[in-house]
């Protein structure tokens, strides 16, 4: 992982059966209103694609509970 302009970025290579895909490229980044942000990427046949952005935000009723 690395940092750099304000988000963090991730290269994985991906072991075992995972249909295909062999390396996943993600990027996150928290936003001004607070919600995180992250998109990747996927290798899949020598090719990136597949990409998907997904947004968390904090849930309101949220307990931390730890055991």
């Amino acid at each position: 992982m690395k940092y750099q302009d304000g988000q963090c970025g991730a290269h994985e290579v991906v072991i075992g059966d995972a249909g295909g895909i062999t390396e996943v490229k993600s990027t996150s980044k928290l936003l001004p209103d607070g919600r995180l942000r992250v998109t990747a990427e996927y290798l899949k046949d020598g090719k990136w694609g597949g990409g998907r952005e997904v947004h968390y935000k904090e849930s309101p009723d949220a307990k931390v509970t730890l055991k």
